[in-house]
């Protein structure tokens, strides 16, 4: 029986040679289209994970605004500020925070012994590090004594280093 049904399409698609052809190249189209779709949305899906891991893992982040609606007698587009305190707020009101971190990011000139730039700064607490995911090539992160006494300590990034000290060592 499996060998008259072999017989037959085999006897059937040498009679009809083109149209068998224009076959086989649609299939071969259709599984080469879905191939090439699915390694671009994969690579998609890898390169947005890869940007989004720079944020860190599981975390939050929450940015000044302004209300959209009206309520409580106040007018919509309200611009909310956050404050330091706040940080402390969430701190005991969400027990199940594990990390929280304010950040403050301005533009500021930055000056070695020979040289000068104009670079972002963030102003983050000792915890930041950590949900952040940052690995530290020399020196270390940020201590919770160095928050408590507010001590001048700065981790500079890669690129930072190399603008301000060259070769030159950059701690101390």
């Amino acid at each position: 029986m499996l060998y008259e049904i072999l017989k037959e399409a085999i006897v059937s698609l040498g009679r009809n040679r083109t149209r068998s052809i224009l076959t086989l190249l649609g299939i071969a189209w259709g599984v080469s289209c879905f191939v090439v779709l699915f390694a671009y949305g994969d690579g998609f899906s890898k390169a947005l994970g890869l940007g989004f891991s720079y944020f860190g893992d599981n975390v939050t982040i929450l940015w000044n605004g302004q209300t959209s609606k009206q309520a409580g007698g106040q007018k919509a587009g309200r611009r909310i500020a956050m404050q330091l305190s706040d940080v402390e707020e969430v701190r005991k009101g969400a027990p199940l925070i594990k990390r929280i971190s304010p950040e403050f990011y301005r533009t500021y000139p930055l000056q070695s012994t020979r040289r000068l730039t104009s670079e972002g700064v963030r102003g983050v607490n000792e915890e930041y590090g950590d949900m952040r995911g940052h690995f530290i090539e020399e020196g270390r992160l940020l201590s919770p004594e160095d928050v408590q006494f507010a001590r001048r300590v700065a981790v500079l990034g890669q690129g930072l280093r190399l603008k301000l000290f060259s070769e030159a060592p950059a701690i101390g």
